[in-house]
C-alpha cells in the first residue's frame, strides 16, 4: 500500500527542516478517510508520535495497539490519562525534535474548548495541542488524505507558530473546511452526530440567506 502514498518531497523537505530547526512540530489532523493508511507513510518518513484516543474498553485498546503495533508507529494513548503527565511526555517528544500527530476535528463542548467558526457556524474544538505547540513554539502543520482511487495524497498547509492559541486553532480548523467543503466524501465526521447538528444550521443558514 506504500507506493500508492504520495507526498510532494518539497512538503516532506519542509516539514522535516521546521522539525529540525523548531525544535519538533504539531501535525493536526482531521478524521478522514485515508488518514489511517497514511500515517504509516508519515511514520516512516518522519521521527513520528501519534497521538490517539483508545477505545472504550480494555479489549477493544489491546487490537488497537496491535494494530498500531504491526503499524510500526509509536502511540501514545489518551483516554482517562492525567491531563499534566499526557503533556509532560508530548513536551518530551517535542524536546527530542519529533514530529507529534494528532486528529483534532473533533467537536468539544467541554469548559477548555477554544470556539472557532467552522461551516459559517460556531463550534467548539479541542485545545490541547495548541496550547502545548503555544507553549513549547513549535508550529502546528495542518494536514489532508486525498483520496483518488488506490491514490493518496498527503496534503500539508502552512505552518503556524504562534502564543495566541485560538489563531492556532483558527488556522487548522480553516485549513479543515477548505478541504472538506472540496471533497466532503472523505470527511469520515460527516455523519458524526456533533457535526451534524453543526452542518444542519449551516445549512438552514444558507436557506434562509438564499
Amino acid at each position: 500500500m506504500l507506493p500508492r502514498i504520495h507526498m510532494n518531497q518539497a512538503d516532506i523537505d519542509r516539514v522535516r527542516q521546521l522539525i529540525d530547526t523548531q525544535a519538533g512540530a504539531v501535525l493536526a489532523v482531521p478524521h478522514n478517510l485515508g488518514s489511517a493508511l497514511s500515517a504509516v507513510f508519515i511514520g516512516q518518513a518522519f521521527d513520528m508520535l501519534l497521538v490517539a484516543k483508545n477505545p472504550a474498553t480494555p479489549a477493544r485498546t489491546r487490537i488497537a495497539l496491535d494494530y498500531y503495533e504491526r503499524m510500526r508507529l509509536s502511540v501514545l494513548m489518551v483516554r482517562g490519562g492525567n491531563p499534566f503527565e499526557l503533556s509532560r511526555a508530548m513536551f518530551a517528544v517535542l524536546r527530542e525534535r519529533k514530529l507529534v500527530a494528532a486528529t483534532l476535528d473533533n467537536v468539544d463542548r467541554s469548559a477548555n474548548r477554544v470556539d472557532v467558526e467552522m461551516f459559517g457556524q460556531p463550534v467548539g474544538l479541542a485545545g490541547w495541542a495548541a496550547r502545548i505547540a503555544a507553549r513549547m513554539q513549535v508550529p502546528i502543520i495542518p494536514a489532508w488524505f486525498r483520496s483518488t482511487g488506490n491514490h493518496i495524497e498527503v496534503v500539508v498547509g502552512e505552518p503556524l507558530t504562534t502564543g495566541d492559541i485560538q489563531a492556532a486553532v483558527r488556522h487548522y480548523a480553516g485549513f479543515f473546511e477548505q478541504q472538506i467543503l472540496a471533497d466532503p466524501a472523505s470527511w469520515a465526521y460527516l455523519a458524526d452526530k456533533h457535526w451534524q447538528e453543526v452542518l444542519s444550521r449551516a445549512a438552514s443558514a444558507q436557506q434562509r440567506s438564499s
